[in-house]
C-alpha cells in the first residue's frame, strides 16, 4: 500500500479512536430548477470574462477550468491558456449551483456568494455561508458535497474572516525540508485555509481532519496585520496596509502536525537523520521584496511546476501610466515585473510604502512568560517557560541548574483534543558538553544524554505540564519508552 495512502486511512481510525449580453457568451439561455441565463448574470455583476488570470472571491482558475461567480451563480468554462480547448461560458451542472445526484440528503444552496478553486477542487461559499466543495466527477460532470472532515464528515460554516483559499499540493508533488530531505505526495494534501478577522492567524482545515482548528501564526510571531492573503499548493501568501509581503510553506503535514507521521517517527529534528525522514521544524516566514508601484490587497498564488518552490506571485494594480494589470515573481525571485492586462483594476490601493513597513501596526502578541519547577529524574529546580503560545513554535524553556542557566528550545508541533499538545525540547550544547559532574548525571538520567527529547504538553487549569512519560490520547496511552527510562516533568502557572 501506498505509504501515504497507509497514514491518511490511519489518521482516520485514530481520530475514530479519538471520538456581456450584446454577444451571448453562452449558446443558449439555460433556466431550470431555479438556473440563470449569462445575460441576467452579466447585467447584474458585469460580464463574463475571457479569461481569469487573478484569483478574486467571485473568480478563480485550474489548469483546466476557469470559474466565475454571477448572480449567485457558477459559471464554467475550460482554461484555453492551459487546455488549448475554447469554450463559451456555462453555468455549472447546468443550474449555476453545487448538485449531488447520487445523495438524497444533499440540499443544494439557493446562492452562491464566493468560490475557490484549485487543482480538483471548487470550493463554494452559500450566501448563508456554507462551504460546499465540488470535484470533476467520473461521468465528465460535477459530484459536490455540503459536507467535511473525517471520520465523521459534516456541514460547516465559514466563520467572519479577511479571506479564506482552497491549497492542493497534488500527486507526484514535492517539497524539501530544511534538513535537505525531498518528500514526494502520495495522494494530494489538500488545505481550506481561512485569515481571521483579526488578520494575524491562519485556520485550516483538511478533508481527513475533524474541524478546522489547526493553526498557522501570521509572520511576527502572530502579530503581523494582513489585509487579505492568498494560497496554492501549500504556499501562503500574505500583505499588510502599508505593502509588506511575506510568503511561507505551510500545512498539516510539513508543519509537524500529522500524529500518525509522529508515531510512526517520521518527523525528526536531527538534521542528520535518514533522508525518508521529515525534518523539523518547518520553514518560517519569508519576506518578500516589496513593490515599486500602485497596488490593491489582491493577491494570487499560481503552481507553475510541480515542486513546492515553483510557485509564481501576483499583485494586481497599476503601472505608472495607469494601466489595468498585475505585478508579478517567482516565489524566489528577488524583483518585480508588470504585466498589462487591458483591464480595468479597481481599488481601494494600498499605502505602499517604499520602506519595511512590517512592525508600523501590530496586532497583541498571544505570548506569555511562566514561572514554575522542573523535576528531572528527582531532582527538582526553577524554570521559566518563555514566549510560550501553543499556536506559535518555538518556546524557551530556561533551565536553572547549579548556578547557571540554560535556555532550551521546545518546539510545539501541534495541538490535539484543545488542552494536549504535543512537542519536543532541545537542549543546547552547553548543557550537553558541560563537564560538571551533577549536570552531566542530570542529562544522561533526564535525557539519555540526548539532544531532543520528546514531550506531551497539558494546559488546563490555568497551568501548563511537559511530560515526557507518554502520549496520551484520550483512551489509548501511546507510549514513548524513552520517556519511561528518563522521566521529565515540569510544571508551570500561567499569568
Amino acid at each position: 500500500m501506498n505509504q501515504s495512502v497507509f497514514y491518511r486511512i490511519s489518521l482516520i481510525l485514530a481520530f475514530s479512536m479519538l471520538a456581456g449580453c450584446g454577444t451571448p457568451l453562452m449558446n443558449s439561455r439555460v433556466l431550470s430548477n431555479g438556473g440563470i441565463d449569462s445575460c441576467q448574470a452579466n447585467e447584474e455583476a458585469g460580464p463574463l470574462p475571457d479569461r481569469v488570470i487573478l484569483r478574486t472571491g467571485t473568480e478563480s482558475f485550474t489548469d483546466e477550468w476557469y470559474f466565475a461567480v454571477r448572480g449567485g451563480r457558477i459559471f464554467v468554462k475550460p482554461n484555453e491558456e492551459k487546455t488549448g480547448k475554447k469554450d463559451s461560458w456555462q453555468p455549472l451542472n447546468g443550474t449555476g449551483l453545487p448538485a449531488n445526484r447520487s445523495d438524497a440528503d444533499f440540499r443544494p444552496p439557493t446562492r452562491i456568494k464566493e468560490i475557490s478553486a484549485e487543482c480538483y477542487h471548487l470550493i463554494a461559499i452559500s450566501e448563508t455561508g456554507a462551504i460546499y466543495d465540488t470535484t470533476p466527477a467520473k461521468d465528465g460532470g460535477w459530484q459536490s458535497t455540503g459536507k467535511w472532515g473525517k471520520p465523521f464528515s459534516k456541514a460547516f460554516m465559514l466563520p467572519e474572516n479577511r479571506g479564506w483559499s482552497i491549497s492542493v499540493r497534488g500527486k507526484g508533488s514535492t517539497y524539501t525540508d530544511l534538513a535537505g530531505h525531498v518528500h514526494t505526495v502520495g495522494v494530494g494534501v489538500t488545505s481550506l485555509f481561512i485569515l481571521d478577522k483579526d488578520g494575524t492567524t491562519l485556520h485550516y482545515g483538511d478533508p481527513w481532519l475533524p474541524d478546522f482548528s489547526n493553526t498557522t501564526y501570521g509572520p511576527l510571531r502572530g502579530r503581523f496585520i494582513s489585509e487579505s492573503f492568498a494560497a496554492s499548493g501549500s504556499e501562503v501568501f500574505v500583505i499588510n496596509k502599508f505593502g509588506d509581503m511575506y510568503t511561507r510553506l505551510t500545512d498539516f503535514d510539513i508543519d509537524g502536525h500529522n500524529p500518525l507521521y509522529t508515531f510512526a517517527f517520521q518527523y525528526t529534528f536531527d538534521p542528520d537523520s535518514p533522508d525518508s525522514k521529515r525534518f523539523l521544524p518547518a520553514a518560517g516566514w519569508v519576506s518578500q521584496p516589496k513593490i515599486d508601484g500602485t497596488i490593491t490587497k489582491q493577491l494570487t498564488v499560481v503552481q507553475t511546476g510541480l515542486d513546492t518552490s515553483d510557485r509564481e506571485l501576483r499583485v494586481a494594480g497599476i503601472d505608472r501610466q495607469g494601466k489595468g494589470g498585475y505585478w508579478t515573481k517567482p516565489l524566489k525571485g528577488s524583483s518585480w515585473r508588470f504585466v498589462a492586462t487591458g483591464t480595468k483594476v479597481k481599488g481601494p490601493f494600498l499605502d505602499n510604502r517604499p520602506s519595511d513597513c512590517s512592525n508600523l501596526i501590530l496586532g497583541p502578541s498571544k505570548d506569555v512568560d511562566c514561572t514554575g519547577t522542573a523535576k528531572v529524574n528527582g531532582a527538582e529546580f526553577k524554570a521559566e517557560l518563555l514566549q510560550y503560545n501553543p499556536n506559535c513554535s518555538p518556546s524557551t524553556l530556561r533551565l536553572a541548574l547549579g548556578g547557571q542557566t540554560f535556555d532550551c528550545t521546545l518546539h510545539i508541533r501541534g495541538v490535539y483534543l484543545k488542552s494536549l499538545i504535543l512537542g519536543t525540547l532541545e537542549l543546547p550544547d552547553a548543557l550537553l558538553d558541560s563537564s560538571d559532574s551533577t549536570l552531566r548525571k542530570l542529562v544522561k538520567n533526564g535525557f539519555g544524554c540526548k539532544k531532543w527529547t520528546s514531550l506531551q504538553i497539558e494546559q488546563k487549569g490555568g497551568r501548563v505540564r511537559l511530560q515526557n512519560k507518554h502520549y496520551n490520547l484520550g483512551p489509548v496511552p501511546i507510549l514513548n519508552p524513552a520517556g519511561l527510562a528518563h522521566p521529565v516533568d515540569m510544571d508551570f502557572k500561567l499569568p
